[in-house]
């Protein structure tokens, strides 16, 4: 089929949206003729109207704008893709990924195809750019996902739970949605077998600090250090906001996967590892727990947000209620620890639910099926 694939900058750039976007285009490119439509580009007269709105609404209001999700924005992009289509001949489908903004306002004459890991009502006062937001910009951004998706054909979700607000909240018919969980972001996973040895390896990764738990994930390792747990914590992905003593806390920063040496670094530091611990407390789904399972990694983590779909109970991990703390996550960890079988298990089942869910030829072959339906 002939697909126009519509991305806020190069979809080849592993940094757009954590390697997610190029997973999906590379994988599309085997299957399909995908014609890549760009609408990153701002004009300057909306970049300064959006900064100039954004000041005048926090000193004013004491609130926050999200430009982002402004009407003039979907507007602007929405006409541009609109524009772009029609030069073109014998589209068959128009695929959008979490870019609402680029389909509210458009009319095309092809199915479109969204995908989306949140709704906006579900972001708002859960992720903290979007906390304390003026009333206009909750209502532009809830009608530009609403437009979006009475726009749509079909909706891709990324989890349950989002399916859900898809469903409940934006009156989306629920057979014209499907749940396709991401695969990992790493390729050429090459998973090692995992024992329980003199030294256990804990893996934290996460670009944001705060959201991610990084500071529970280190009084969770010191916790276990008390209990004369010889336990090391690996920090991948951001810089700790202090540097830590301790000999068992390794603060290794951001691993560039466009860089091949730091891709491979990053390889190998999860060929090491037997657990991923990863306290978030806001997570639309969680590329980073495909990866582990690939690698055969259980992941410790809190039930929150999309994680469900990606980390299933005594199958690759566990998920502790929301107001768990890291007295919580060191009795877990250390439950495992103490059972071999149940380690050795939760390895063995992790890879599994990788081969048969959390990979991008799977989300591939669910994505071929959507489009069968909605050419249909």
């Amino acid at each position: 089929m002939k697909l126009v694939f519509i991305s806020d900058g190069d979809p080849a750039d592993n940094r757009l949206w954590s390697g997610t976007i190029k997973q999906m285009y590379t994988k599309l490119k085997t299957d399909h003729e995908v014609i890549v439509v760009d609408v990153c580009n701002y004009s300057n007269f909306l970049m300064v109207f959006n900064k100039t709105l954004t000041k005048l609404v926090k000193v004013i209001l004491k609130k926050k704008y999200n430009a982002v999700y402004s009407t003039i924005n979907a507007i602007r992009e929405s006409k541009k893709v609109e524009k772009e289509v029609r030069k073109l001949k014998n589209v068959d489908v128009i695929f959008c990924p979490a870019k609402s903004s680029s389909i509210a306002y458009a009319k095309f004459k092809v199915p479109i195809v969204y995908l989306t890991d949140a709704t906006f009502s579900q972001m708002v006062n859960y992720y903290e750019h979007l906390t304390n937001l003026c009333k206009l910009s909750i209502y532009e951004g809830e009608k530009i996902e609403y437009q979006a998706i009475r726009n749509s054909s079909f909706v891709i979700c990324a989890s349950e739970w989002v399916q859900k607000s898809v469903v409940r909240d934006l009156e989306k018919n629920e057979t014209e949605t499907k749940i396709i969980p991401f695969g990992a972001n790493i390729d050429e996973l090459v998973p090692t077998e995992k024992k329980i040895n003199d030294q256990i390896n804990l893996l934290f990764c996460g670009v944001d600090w705060k959201r991610k738990g990084g500071s529970t994930a280190v009084e969770t390792v010191r916790e276990l250090q008390r209990r004369r747990i010889n336990v090391h914590l690996y920090l991948v992905g951001c810089k700790s906001p202090e540097e830590y003593a301790e000999p068992y806390i390794h603060s290794i920063g951001f691993l560039n996967k466009n860089d091949v040496v730091e891709k491979n670094q990053l390889k190998e530091i999860y060929s090491n590892m037997n657990f991923l611990l990863l306290p978030t407390i806001a997570e639309c789904a969680g590329i980073v727990f495909a990866e582990a399972s690939g690698y055969g990694i259980p992941s410790i983590t809190y039930d929150t947000g999309g994680v469900g779909t990606y980390v299933i109970d005594g199958i690759n991990g566990f998920k502790l209620p929301i107001t768990a703390n890291y007295i919580d996550f060191a009795n877990c960890i250390e439950k495992c620890i103490n059972d071999k079988k149940i380690y050795e298990n939760l390895c063995i089942k992790a890879k599994e639910y990788y081969k048969s869910s959390l990979n991008w030829e799977s989300w591939k072959n669910s994505f071929n099926d959507v489009l069968k339906e909605v050419i249909k």
